[in-house]
């Protein structure tokens, strides 16, 4: 029959393989949505250095949180994301 070495050995082994692997998932979308730094990602997307970003440069970004709530972040309407607007933006859940 089954020899419980073996068994323990394959119980321990599961045990560290599906530590291993749920330890390199990505966490919930969600949760990392809202731990996303916004006003890190205006160095990182504003090509013409002006230190805003526009509608072209978030398109070209493809960042999924800033497509989704450019009108939202944009709140003097001005067809450009500053600095200010970017981090006082709070994504709702």
């Amino acid at each position: 029959m089954f020899n419980l070495k073996k068994v323990s050995l394959v119980v321990v082994g599961s045990l560290v393989t599906a530590f291993y692997v749920s330890a390199n998932e990505p966490e919930n979308t969600a949760t990392e949505a809202s731990n996303v730094d916004l006003t890190q990602l205006l160095s990182q997307y504003d090509k013409d250095g002006n230190g805003l970003l526009s509608k072209a440069e978030v398109a070209a970004s493809k960042h999924k949180i800033l497509l989704e709530n450019f009108d939202d972040i944009d709140t003097n309407n001005d067809e450009t994301l500053s600095h200010s607007e970017l981090s006082s933006f709070k994504l709702d859940n």
